[in-house]
């Protein structure tokens, strides 16, 4: 019989207990941002979910602008006391009734690993975007057995002129 689900929010001081949870936890997400994970605490909406007194889980979804608001961090531990899915529709449960209380009109997510995406289609989200990331190994490097690019001759680079705007 699993464990009931309590959610708690998260204070400013729970530095240790989110960090913990985010380095044992396989099921991580965190926003692309300016800010770390931990610099949300404290934040309404963030909660834990709490198995007795052991994190099971974490979601945060700060409003920046007011009215709209990413899902900033996702995290589900591997517990035998809850599923996955327990642990994230209690916690979203929380941060959508916070997330009515302060007139938020759009939630948004924005995946770099896909474990959160039927989580997010269960809660109604709907994919509008698709993000591409194109990336290329340092030519300096050259493991990869890719060509160096050439460099163009009559290209030079000098600092931007007031005259320039």
């Amino acid at each position: 019989m699993p464990t009931p689900i309590t959610v708690q929010p998260a204070a400013a001081t729970d530095r240790r207990l989110l960090n913990n949870l985010m380095s044992v936890s396989a099921q991580v997400h965190t926003h692309l941002d300016w800010q770390p994970p931990q610099a949300w605490l404290g934040v309404p909406p963030f909660h834990f979910a709490m198995t007795g007194n052991a994190p099971v889980g974490a979601l945060a979804a700060a409003p920046d602008p007011p009215d709209s608001a990413w899902i900033r961090i996702a995290v589900a531990a591997d517990t035998p006391h809850a599923t996955p899915d327990a642990i994230l529709d209690s916690l979203w449960d929380a941060t959508l009734g916070t997330l009515r209380q302060l007139n938020v009109g759009l939630a948004s997510a924005m995946l770099v690993h896909n474990w959160l995406a039927p989580h997010l289609q269960r809660w109604q989200f709907q994919l509008i975007n698709d993000v591409v990331v194109l990336n290329r190994p340092n030519p300096a490097r050259r493991s990869s057995g890719l060509p160096a690019l050439p460099t163009a001759p009559a290209v030079r680079v000098r600092p931007v002129r007031r005259a320039d705007l």
